[in-house]
C-alpha cells in the first residue's frame, strides 16, 4: 500500500499541479464549484467515485444546516490581461512579478507579466509558473523612457498571440501599479464583455477629448485646440485648415491652449514624429480624405482593451508609431481613431483616478479616487507594500463601503 501510493506520488504529483493550477469552472457559486472539481479529479484517476460521493453528502449535509458559502470571484477567461513592468532589475523585482501574476490570476485565467526580462529571468519566472513575456529594453532610447514606448511594442505582441484563440477574445493591458476595479471595467457582466475597445476618460466625454473623435464636434474652437492635421509634405494645420505652420512650435504659438498646453506634446517624441510618420508612404493608408493625417488629443496611456479581432489592423499601426518612437500618450489616441476608421470599433469609456501632485502614489490619492465609482486607479507603487497593495486591490472590486472601511484601518 505504501510502495502504491509513492508511486501515485512521485509520477501524479506535477501533473495535478498542472492541472490545479489551470482549472475553471462555468459554475459560480463555491458548492456547484468544489463538486465540479471533485468529478474532474475523478475522472482524471485522482480520486475514488467514493471520494466524489463522500464530499456530495458533506455538501448536502452543510446546505440543509443553513450554512452560508462565501461568495466567489468568477475567473474571466475570455480577456488575457497584461501587465506592463517598465523595471525588472531591482532586486525585488521578480518578487513583484510574481505576487502581481498570483494575485491577478484570481480574476484572470490568463495572465501576462511584460517586462524587460534576460533569460535567467524568463527560466525563473517559469519555473514559478508566470507566463512571462520578454521586452527587449535595448530597443529603445533611455533607461527612463523605456516605458514611453514598449507598452505599446507588448500589446501588440499579445494580441498577436491570442489573434487566432479559441477562448481569447481581448486584451486588457495595465501597468502594474494600477488598481483595475474589475466590477466597472466588465460593466458589472460575466462573461467579460469584449466587444468594444475600453479607454480611459479621466472627466466625462462632455468635458474632455481623450479617445474622441474631435473632427466633426459642433464645438470647432474645442476641436481646433485639442487636435491637428499633418499633410504629406509635412505642412500642419489646425483641424479645419485655417491656420498653417512648418514646425509644431509654430502651429503651438497661433492656436490658444494647444492640446491644453501639455508641454510634452511638443517634444520630439510626440508631434514632431507624428509629423515625420504622416510622410512616411507606409502612413497614407490611413490619411483622411482630403489628404491629411488628423492627430487626436493626446490620452493618458496606463491602460487600455483591445479586441483580438482587431490584431493585425492594430499591430500594422502600431509597427508605424514604434518605428518612429512615438510617445505612448500620443500614439494610442491615433491606432484606436485608425481601428474606428476602418472598422466602426465601438469603443466604451470608463473613468481612471490619477494624481500628478504630491499625493501621486500614496494612500491619500486612493482616498481621493474612492468618492466614486471609479474603473482604474493608478498609480499605486507595489514597492515592498505587498500587503497593502493587495488590500486595496480585492477592495476597490466591492462596494464603496468596503473600500471606506478599509482605508479607515490603514494609516494614511
Amino acid at each position: 500500500g505504501d510502495l502504491s501510493a509513492d508511486h501515485d506520488l512521485y509520477t501524479k504529483s506535477g501533473k495535478l499541479i498542472d492541472f490545479l493550477s489551470s482549472w475553471d469552472s462555468e459554475h459560480l457559486n463555491l458548492p456547484q464549484r468544489v463538486e465540479q472539481l471533485w468529478i474532474d479529479l475523478y475522472e482524471r484517476s485522482y480520486i475514488e467515485l467514493d471520494d466524489v460521493v463522500a464530499m456530495q453528502k458533506w455538501l448536502e449535509a452543510l446546505i440543509t444546516m443553513g450554512y452560508k458559502f462565501p461568495e466567489t470571484k468568477p475567473r474571466i477567461r475570455n480577456v488575457a490581461l497584461m501587465g506592463q513592468f517598465n523595471y525588472a532589475d531591482f532586486p525585488n523585482s521578480m518578487k513583484q512579478i510574481m505576487i502581481w501574476s498570483q494575485k491577478n490570476r484570481e480574476r484572470f485565467q490568463t495572465v501576462v507579466a511584460a517586462a524587460p526580462l534576460n533569460e535567467t529571468q524568463v527560466e525563473y519566472l517559469k519555473t514559478h509558473r508566470v507566463d512571462a513575456l520578454q521586452a527587449d529594453e535595448r530597443e529603445f532610447e533611455k533607461r527612463g523612457r523605456f516605458g514611453f514606448y514598449n507598452p505599446m511594442s507588448n500589446l501588440m505582441r499579445t494580441l498577436q498571440r491570442f489573434a487566432n484563440s479559441s477562448t481569447i477574445e481581448a486584451v486588457l493591458y495595465a501597468h502594474d501599479d494600477a488598481l483595475l476595479n474589475i466590477t466597472d471595467l466588465s460593466d458589472g457582466k460575466y462573461p467579460f464583455p469584449s466587444d468594444k475597445i475600453i479607454a480611459n476618460q479621466r472627466e466625462p466625454v462632455a468635458f474632455n477629448a481623450e479617445f474622441v473623435d474631435l473632427r466633426t464636434i459642433p464645438d470647432r474652437e474645442k476641436a481646433r485646440r485639442l487636435s491637428h492635421r499633418v499633410f504629406p509634405n509635412g505642412t500642419l494645420s489646425d483641424v479645419d485648415k485655417m491656420i498653417f505652420a512648418n514646425t509644431p512650435n509654430e502651429l503651438k504659438k497661433q492656436i490658444p491652449k494647444f492640446h491644453s498646453g501639455w508641454h510634452l506634446w511638443r517634444e520630439p517624441f510626440c508631434a514632431g514624429r507624428q509629423q515625420k510618420m504622416a510622410m512616411d508612404p507606409n502612413f497614407a493608408k490611413y490619411l483622411d480624405p482630403d489628404g491629411s493625417a488628423w492627430f487626436p488629443y493626446h490620452t493618458q496611456s496606463d491602460f487600455l482593451m483591445v479586441p483580438t479581432k482587431y490584431a493585425f489592423e492594430f499591430a500594422e499601426a502600431a509597427t508605424l508609431h514604434l518605428k518612429y518612437k512615438i510617445f505612448i500618450e500620443c500614439a494610442f489616441g491615433k491606432i484606436v481613431d485608425i481601428l474606428q476608421q476602418k472598422f466602426e470599433a465601438p469603443i466604451r469609456h470608463v473613468k481612471l483616478c490619477t494624481d500628478w501632485g504630491k499625493l501621486r502614489g500614496t494612500w491619500k490619492a486612493i482616498d481621493v479616487c474612492k468618492s466614486e465609482p471609479v474603473a482604474v486607479l493608478h498609480p499605486f507603487k507595489i514597492g515592498d507594500r505587498f500587503d497593502e497593495f493587495w488590500v486595496v486591490a480585492d477592495a476597490i472590486n466591492f462596494p464603496l463601503e468596503k473600500l471606506n472601511k478599509t482605508l479607515g484601518s490603514i494609516p494614511v
